[in-house]
């Protein structure tokens, strides 16, 4: 199956966020099984949804299709965590960070967003503050404490 039938039999179905809740969601199982790794128009295809598209369930789909992949590029990083930081719904931010903390480690999404925040607009701010929640991993690192660090002194 191709991604842009893929994506709109994921918006057809609904049951959004089934792979953050452990649930089985066939239609990304199926693209999963037949694309075990991203090819690169996949990859511009979804940075193009993440960056250009207008409909926050292109994004939603973006997220949960790769809490299906232990790897994905570093060129999905950026908007992830971008969206992330301006997703309003504290609950559900998190389903464009988990994957970045997946595959990339909790050091690079924290050094990312202490980043973001040193140069941050007050909306983004408030954005990472948010995400103070999802960034607790089982081992601390100099990063975590240190991002942890900015909402706690």
């Amino acid at each position: 199956m191709d991604i842009i039938t893929t994506l709109e039999k994921y918006k057809t179905l609904g049951d959004y966020f089934a792979p953050d809740y452990e649930r089985d969601k066939d239609v990304l199982n199926e693209f999963k099984y037949s694309n075990a790794k991203l090819s690169e128009q996949h990859v511009k295809y979804l940075v193009d949804l993440l960056e250009n598209s207008d409909d926050i369930y292109d994004k939603y789909f973006v997220a949960d299709l790769l809490y299906l992949y232990d790897n994905f590029d570093v060129d999905l990083f950026e908007p992830l965590v971008r969206i992330a930081i301006y997703h309003k719904d504290p609950s559900f931010n998190r389903i464009f960070i988990r994957p970045c903390i997946n595959t990339f480690g909790y050091t690079m999404v924290a050094d990312k967003l202490i980043s973001k925040y040193n140069n941050g607009s007050d909306s983004e701010l408030e954005g990472i503050k948010r995400l103070l929640y999802w960034i607790r991993p089982e081992e601390t690192n100099d990063s975590v404490e240190k991002f942890r660090s900015l909402f706690t002194d």
